[in-house]
């Protein structure tokens, strides 16, 4: 079975309809709140401890699976 990878860039893609600016995609996280905990922990420990090498911005890697629900679609055109 081959893993899919997605890259969510924050800020990324703004797209400019009619003199109003739009996101075409984002990314609602749904997390246990026992992970959620270990899950923040775990950014603030790389923020407070970077590597050296370490780029300006920060990775994080998920498993799961994305899942479609079209009733968390966002329309801008109202």
């Amino acid at each position: 079975m081959k893993t899919l990878g997605h890259r969510f860039g924050i800020g990324q893609g703004l797209v400019m309809e009619e003199g109003k600016a739009h996101h075409p995609d984002f990314l609602r996280l749904h997390l246990p709140r026992d992970e959620a905990f270990t899950f923040a922990l775990n950014i603030l420990r790389q923020l407070e401890h970077p590597r050296p090498n370490d780029a300006p911005t920060l990775e994080i890697c998920l498993f799961g699976e994305w899942e479609r629900n079209v009733e968390d679609d966002l329309d801008s055109s109202k």
